[in-house]
C-alpha cells in the first residue's frame, strides 16, 4: 500500500465473501461475510485500506424478502465500515430481466 499511496492511489478492498442464495426464494441471493467484518475491516485497515466495496447482487423481479435482506446487508455493511475507519463503497448490483 506505501508504494500506491506515493503514487496517489489510495487502497481499497472489497470484503464480500461469496454470493448465498435466499432460501424460499426461487434464487434470489445475499453476500455473506458481514459477521466477521469488523475484524476483518480493522486488519484492512491497519494494513493500508481506505475504503471497501461491497457488491450485493440482486436481480428484478425479486422477492420482498431479498430487496429487504440486501438493503439491511449494504446498510450494516456500511456502518461497520465507518466504524473501523474505512469509506464504504455500497453498490446494489441490480440486474433487471
Amino acid at each position: 500500500p506505501k508504494v500506491l499511496q506515493s503514487k496517489g492511489i489510495i487502497p481499497g478492498i472489497k470484503p464480500h465473501l461469496k454470493v448465498y442464495t435466499l432460501p424460499g426464494t426461487n434464487g434470489d441471493t445475499v453476500m455473506q461475510g458481514l459477521d466477521s467484518l469488523a475484524v476483518r475491516a480493522r486488519e484492512y485497515y491497519k494494513a493500508g485500506a481506505r475504503f471497501a466495496k461491497w457488491r450485493s447482487p440482486i436481480t428484478i423481479p425479486a422477492t420482498d424478502l431479498a430487496i429487504q435482506a440486501n438493503m439491511n446487508d449494504l446498510a450494516r455493511y456500511a456502518l461497520i465500515c465507518q466504524s473501523e475507519g474505512l469509506m464504504p463503497i455500497v453498490e446494489p448490483d441490480v440486474s433487471l430481466t
